[in-house]
């Protein structure tokens, strides 16, 4: 892999997140006694400095949020290939 295309990849990633976002709903329970689903809430939870931290996401924002964890994930990857190692923790090895 050339060091041009190695920085294009960089450039083409740029915004990227890493972490997961998650999809939640919350229940309550109507004045008629009939049970509710309420959401969807966006939830983004990530590693800083070793401790989870998580925060809300506006739904209009979960799609863009979506698409830049796509991009830190696939940002990763070159660089690992580059350097000889697939990231996959053997689980892409030949058994």
């Amino acid at each position: 892999m050339s060091l041009e295309s190695i920085f294009g990849n960089i450039l083409k990633a740029i915004p990227a997140r890493r972490g997961r976002l998650f999809e939640q709903y919350y229940t309550r329970t109507g004045s008629d006694g009939t049970e509710r689903r309420i959401g969807p809430y966006y939830v983004l939870t990530r590693s800083v400095d070793g401790k989870t931290v998580s925060e809300r996401v506006r739904r209009e924002d979960a799609p863009r949020v979506r698409e830049e964890l796509a991009r830190g994930g696939d940002a990763r990857r070159p660089g690992r290939e580059a350097l000889g190692g697939g990231g996959g923790h053997g689980r892409d090895r030949a058994r």
